[in-house]
C-alpha cells in the first residue's frame, strides 16, 4: 500500500522481518515515515559484494537535524 514497505531481514531464519509480523494490524508492512535507515551494500555472498546506488529521488530530502 502507499506509504508502506515490506522489509526482509538479512538472516531470514532468524529475522523478525515483515514475514514475522503478518498477524499485526499492518500485516507486516512498515510505514515509510518510520524507516530510519537504508541498505548500502550487498555483502553476501562474497561473489556479489557491491554497493547499492542512492537514487536521485532522495536528493531533496534534508539531513536529520543534529542535536547538541
Amino acid at each position: 500500500p502507499d506509504g508502506k514497505i515490506w522489509v526482509m531481514g538479512d538472516h531470514r531464519q532468524a529475522s523478525a522481518d515483515s514475514r514475522y509480523h503478518q498477524d499485526d494490524p499492518n500485516q507486516g508492512m512498515v510505514p515509510v515515515d518510520e524507516v530510519v535507515g537504508r541498505a548500502v551494500v550487498i555483502a553476501w555472498p562474497v561473489g556479489r559484494w557491491s554497493t547499492l546506488p542512492v537514487p536521485d529521488t532522495f536528493d531533496n530530502v534534508p539531513d536529520k537535524p543534529r542535536t547538541p
